[in-house]
């Protein structure tokens, strides 16, 4: 009967080793990257997002864009919208930039879409926080 419970508890030990490793697993480094994009004709009601392959940036899906802020950028002295996500160190993301209409229910047919190829970025793995200018390029 003591090998028996000897045998139980090595068993445990191992399930509780191998789950110790799976959550190791599945912790993911992030980095926060800022993204920053010039050159748009917005119209007042319009708001400028990004869309791409993440959940943070609507997995594709204009509707759940990542909603960019209006700023001022002092070093290029121009206006710009700008973001701070979320990305996996170990990631390659596409997205593109959008323009979004007033109206939520409209983003799926109305949303202006940046034109030319999707746009690819890799994280370094020893930024914390890397900061992404682009010019836009929508219509």
């Amino acid at each position: 009967q003591q090998q028996q419970q000897q045998q139980q508890q090595h068993m445990v030990q191992q399930e509780n080793e191998k789950g110790a490793k799976e959550d190791v697993a599945e912790q993911k480094v992030e980095r926060k990257v800022r993204f920053e994009v010039d050159g748009l004709a917005v119209e007042e009601g319009q708001k400028v997002g990004i869309v791409g392959d993440l959940p943070g940036m609507g997995n594709w899906n204009p509707c759940q864009a990542a909603i960019m802020q209006p700023a001022y950028n002092v070093r290029e002295k121009k206006r710009v919208w700008s973001i701070t996500l979320s990305v996996p160190a170990d990631s390659t993301v596409s997205y593109k930039y959008v323009v979004l209409p007033r109206e939520e229910e409209e983003r799926k047919t109305k949303t202006l879409w940046e034109t030319g190829q999707n746009r690819i970025f890799s994280p370094d793995s020893h930024d914390v926080v890397c900061e992404i200018f682009n010019q836009h390029s929508v219509p």
